[in-house]
């Protein structure tokens, strides 16, 4: 009787040891493999057979997918979701076919991960899009630009600047969906510190149960849903289904900046870029086009 149960004691820790090993970030352990990291930061292991193994779990929530570092990001989304992590997965695995065509190697990466998420579609069906709702935005690397993408509210903005995504939100009720998003935006060197920016990017993103017929009709709920503010506008450019305007509010913070009112159908968006009054002359041209070339 005890010698069956030692024998089933050892069973169990070479089983977890083994679960261990497969499971954990850490495998500096083990022989013939290989610390890399790639020209994007990243960092992971190459066995002795050239397969790379990532952590397998999120190691951050938002950073733009590039070709600097494509055969981590590949890797890191197949093993996400393989760890349950499907969202997460995905939304790598969406960001890596958003990149521009520009190579073999990021065309090989894209064939591969289309036939991981061609899989993943059919065997979630109608969660698959549950999946997608959890982390709508898309973000990647363009050379020096930074692309926003949202999926479910669809909308493409391009930043040539360095960009953090400081916030995320999502509602959804009935025929309503939002999104919205903070992110901070630095267009030289950072002297000030991890937490100082050269200014602020806001994206709200609304599908209402029925199609905008103009942007007056968009800035009209705003204006219901938060009141008149304080803000004063110097009115840019207006077409029917976009609106431009610089702002500058005078009290306490004190900001200048730019909003754009879009409309798409039953999507709307309102984004606005806020940055400091004494940064005006050097940040206005690089802000009013970041908001110009706004696609939706």
């Amino acid at each position: 009787m005890i010698h069956r149960t030692q024998k089933k004691i050892a069973i169990f820790l070479i089983f977890f040891i083994i679960l261990t090993c497969t499971h954990s970030p850490s495998f500096a352990q083990l022989p013939g493999w290989v610390l890399t990291k790639d020209r994007d930061g990243n960092s992971y292991y190459i066995d002795s057979r050239g397969k790379i193994w990532t952590s397998g779990v999120p190691e951050y929530k938002y950073k733009a997918v590039s070709s600097l570092g494509l055969d981590y990001y590949l890797n890191h989304g197949i093993q996400l979701i393989k760890n349950h992590y499907i969202a997460e997965g995905i939304n790598i695995l969406h960001s890596i076919l958003a990149l521009p065509q520009t190579n073999h190697t990021i065309y090989e990466a894209q064939t591969i991960a289309s036939k991981e998420i061609k899989l993943l579609k059919k065997r979630e069906g109608p969660r698959f899009l549950t999946h997608i709702k959890k982390y709508p935005i898309l973000l990647y690397k363009i050379n020096h630009e930074v692309c926003i993408q949202n999926q479910i509210i669809p909308y493409t903005i391009k930043i040539d600047a360095k960009t953090s995504i400081l916030n995320s939100i999502q509602r959804a009720k009935h025929n309503y969906e939002y999104h919205g998003i903070l992110a901070g935006l630095l267009f030289g060197e950072n002297h000030f510190g991890d937490d100082k920016f050269d200014a602020l990017l806001c994206i709200d993103s609304e599908q209402f149960k029925s199609i905008l017929t103009s942007v007056d009709e968009l800035i009209l709920h705003w204006n219901i849903v938060l009141g008149q503010d304080v803000l004063q506008r110097r009115l840019l450019l207006k077409e029917k289904r976009r609106l431009i305007n610089e702002i500058l509010h005078e009290g306490e913070p004190r900001f200048t900046g730019f909003e754009g009112f879009f409309v798409n159908q039953r999507n709307g968006h309102i984004v606005r870029i806020i940055f400091s009054p004494a940064l005006r002359n050097e940040y206005k041209e690089k802000c009013l086009l970041i908001i110009k070339n706004m696609s939706v």
